[in-house]
């Protein structure tokens, strides 16, 4: 092989190697920078016509670690505070005027850890749904 062969053969070799270093360097940089986990929250809305006296319980491995309870007007909603940054599997209970009780199983340690509860009334029915997306 011809020494202008070699060279270009090295050249191409080498923007190669220089690219996937950049690829990795990047990628590592918006890893660590744009997804960085968040500590799990609950946000609460309230999509009924009614205030709502709501209580949020949250537990892990059965130790409860969260306790507060929250009055929410009509059409409004409300965020707890950072409820913990530590990932795993946590099991949030929310009692809705001391008479509707829903569970969930809520995941932490994630780029987006918010867990949303819906307050609905649908035909004089009031419920509660919740949801989570974790990406």
């Amino acid at each position: 092989m011809s020494k202008v062969k070699k060279k270009a053969a090295l050249a191409i070799v080498l923007t190669i190697v220089v690219l996937v270093v950049i690829f990795f360097a990047s990628y590592l940089y918006h890893a660590t920078v744009y997804l960085k986990s968040e500590p799990l929250k609950v946000r609460i809305i309230n999509e009924d016509n009614k205030t709502h006296n709501i209580k949020i319980k949250v537990f892990y491995k059965n130790n409860e670690i969260y306790d507060k309870v929250f009055n929410l007007i009509p059409k409004n909603k409300i965020s707890t505070e950072d409820i913990t940054k530590k990932k795993g599997k946590y099991k949030i209970v929310i009692i809705l005027d001391n008479k509707i009780r829903k569970s969930f199983i809520a995941t932490a340690g994630f780029s987006y850890s918010t867990v949303d509860v819906f307050i609905i009334n649908k035909s004089s029915n009031i419920k509660i749904e919740i949801y989570q997306k974790v990406y």
